[in-house]
């Protein structure tokens, strides 16, 4: 019975110290984000650093949580889902499975510069937001014309973007690319937080406190940056995919009861 707790006791602080190493990474990250991809790490390790990081994101939104709770009543505004972001809730296929595919090569694909990386976050990102705002402003079900507008801008968009940027890069722009991707990995998170207001009932107050309601988000973001750098893109888009799972279950699970 005593080894029984001497073990339990054991895997506690192991686990700790993996959770304040991960922290102390994290800050190194942001001071000095390196472009190194950590492709020697195995694949069980991999596994867990995703979890390790999972937790410290259900951590920060706990305490968020609690927080929020605490303030007087009437400070923050309601949230109301839109009914668009409501019906892709219930799906399992677009919070799981596509939207963070397209969201990792939005927003974190073209940290470690290439041509080709570059091209492609273009090419989704143009017809991401131009229907992104059409839904936002006319309601516009995005559905039916999201797969379409990829398509054409894959077809349009990448190919133009590559030449561009073959035409145009020269011995500058990647030490450039360098040494501003703090501010690049800032400006992704940032963005990627504050476009999850298009899931909400906009209002004047929702837009006023959205740099603080969405501080979730902006945090999320960073820690799928953080994992796109230093464990590569696929593993960023499994992170993001089991996030997504996770906060799935819970609303399908409010919903039941």
């Amino acid at each position: 019975m005593n080894s029984f707790f001497i073990l339990n006791y054991e895997l506690a602080k192991i686990s700790n110290t993996c959770i304040v190493l991960h922290i102390k990474n994290l800050f190194c990250f942001y001071f000095n984000p390196s472009k190194e991809v950590i492709t020697t790490v195995p694949l069980r390790s991999k596994i867990s650093i995703i979890f390790i990081l999972l937790l410290l994101i259900y951590l920060f939104l706990f305490f968020f949580s609690v927080i929020v709770y605490l303030l007087p009543k009437g400070i923050l505004p309601n949230f109301t889902y839109s009914s668009s972001a409501e019906k892709m809730s219930h799906t399992f296929f677009y919070p799981v499975l596509l939207a963070p595919l397209i969201e990792e090569i939005i927003y974190r694909l073209w940290f470690l510069y290439s041509k080709t990386k570059l091209s492609l976050s273009i090419a989704i990102l143009v017809p991401f937001f131009t229907i992104y705002l059409a839904k936002c402003t006319l309601n516009v079900q995005w559905s039916n014309l999201f797969f379409i507008s990829i398509g054409a801008s894959l077809v349009t968009i990448f190919p133009l973007s590559f030449f561009l940027l073959k035409r145009y890069e020269n011995q500058k722009f990647i030490p450039f690319w360098e040494k501003n991707k703090k501010i690049f990995i800032i400006i992704s998170s940032i963005v990627f937080g504050l476009m999850h207001i298009g899931n909400y009932i906009i209002t004047p107050k929702v837009i006023l406190y959205s740099p603080v309601l969405f501080l979730p988000y902006i945090f999320t973001g960073f820690i799928f940056s953080y994992t796109r750098i230093r464990i590569g893109f696929f593993a960023g888009v499994i992170c993001h995919s089991l996030h997504n799972f996770v906060i799935y279950l819970i609303y399908f699970f409010y919903k039941i009861f």
